[in-house]
């Protein structure tokens, strides 16, 4: 092989540019097998090695790299280039060997790493290395790992800043688990920099993936890497499968990475900043008709429920996203994207629903006003009726006791009256006689 031509997997050699594209043709048809797809890859990635200038119109995206290596699920089998290797591996439960993962060294090209090899192979000067620790390796139905030595043709795939140096040979890994476990996997990575990286004291490193969501190399879920000074590498472990390498931040940019947000990052300050201001504005609002107004009270009778629905609508959400989060962050990457924002909308919602229910309360509130009003307004009407009542056969027997006295006065004179008519009557005929 020289910088015009390339030695396929075929033992054919051809210009790079023709090995290009014969194997992105293959690689773009969704129905090749996957010993065609891996000897494909390895012919695609051999072509664009050191090549200033690829063709752009036969670019293969390292998110679509990573879906083709987690697509690959035939018998075993392994392809090893000048500058790359592949590895397909499945479980075998007769092995007394077990599969354990994957090397590179530029002398010997591409190593299977097993439980036999990996302390001999760990003790060398390997250009990179990914191995499956023993704990989750009983977890693992296959596993397949793409090595690329030679990761020119990705060296500015990070749209945050063209600060972010990629410093290593890149490692894809898929591993499927067995079915019914959801245990995490831990795998250790092993990078050891490119000639020309820069200086460590002008900035850090660090063991990242590509987040094909974002664009970027991000370090999350992997831990940060500690230098092998017998081997001068650096070596770190990550809890998920994806592509991974040895990034170098400037020490410019650590002063801001702080300050720079994925669209996630945005959103969910934004949900949490509107979440915030609706219950502010509740507090302000039910303080005021306290203070103010004085129209409703407003303490136990509203706060309390708003406090215990806030409090219980965030242990709901937060509890999903730590049971489910972790589960499909090593299944899906892009489950885990989804339950990410299915956690930023629903905190917003908080606030909202907070302000929802605290509409509701009030208005039940009033209600419970009008009604206690309008009964006190009954219960005042009634007391006024049966006071009235009372009074009426009262003044009735002071009439009928003025009558019977009138009575009495009257009855003796008209007996005075009776008596003296007999008298009147004789002196009447005694006169006329």
């Amino acid at each position: 092989m020289n910088s015009t031509h390339v030695l396929l997997t075929n033992s054919s050699c051809v210009l790079k540019t023709s090995g290009q594209e014969s194997s992105y043709s293959v690689l773009i048809n969704e129905t090749a097998n996957s010993t065609v797809v891996g000897n494909s890859l390895i012919n695609y990635f051999e072509s664009v090695a050191n090549v200033t200038s690829p063709n752009s119109n036969f670019l293969i995206t390292l998110g679509r790299v990573d879906g083709l290596v987690d697509n690959l699920n035939s018998t075993n089998f392994n392809v090893n280039g000048t500058s790359n290797f592949l590895m397909v591996q499945n479980r075998n439960e007769n092995d007394d060997v077990k599969v354990l993962g994957a090397s590179f060294q530029p002398s010997i090209h591409g190593q299977i790493v097993n439980s036999e090899n990996k302390d001999n192979i760990l003790r060398s000067n390997l250009s990179c290395a990914v191995v499956v620790s023993n704990d989750s390796i009983a977890n693992i139905q296959s596993m397949s790992i793409l090595i690329i030595n030679e990761p020119s043709l990705y060296k500015n795939i990070d749209n945050s800043t063209n600060d972010t140096v990629l410093l290593s040979p890149i490692i894809v890994a898929s591993m499927k688990r067995l079915t019914g476990t959801t245990s995490s996997i831990n795998i250790s990575l092993y990078f050891t920099p490119l000639a020309d990286s820069p200086a460590s004291n002008n900035g850090t490193f660090r063991c990242s993936f590509y987040d094909t969501n974002t664009y970027r190399w991000n370090d999350s879920g992997c831990t940060s890497p500690t230098y092998n000074e017998d081997y001068k590498r650096h070596e770190c472990s990550c809890s998920h499968t994806t592509s991974f390498a040895l990034i170098w931040l400037p020490s410019s940019l650590l002063k801001s990475s702080g300050r720079t947000f994925r669209a996630a990052d945005i959103a969910s300050l934004a949900s949490q900043s509107l979440s915030i201001a609706c219950f502010l504005g509740i507090l302000a609002h039910a303080f005021v008709d306290r203070f103010i107004r004085r129209s409703i009270l407003l303490y136990a009778t509203v706060l309390l429920p708003l406090i215990s629905y806030g409090s219980t609508s965030s242990c709901i959400t937060q509890g999903i996203g730590w049971l489910f989060g972790p589960f499909l962050s090593f299944v899906s990457p892009t489950g885990a994207s989804v339950l990410e924002w299915f956690f930023i909308v629903f905190n917003g919602l908080e606030g909202v629903w907070s302000i929802v229910a605290y509409i509701i309360i009030r208005l039940q509130l009033k209600d419970e006003q009008k009604r206690v009003t309008a009964a006190r307004k009954l219960a005042k009407q009634s007391d006024i009726k049966r006071s009235s009542t009372k009074r009426e056969p009262s003044v009735n027997r002071q009439k009928e006791s003025r009558s019977i006295s009138k009575d009495i006065e009257t009855r003796p004179r008209s007996r005075r009256n009776d008596s003296s008519r007999p008298s009147d009557d004789r002196h009447r005929q005694e006169y006329m006689s």
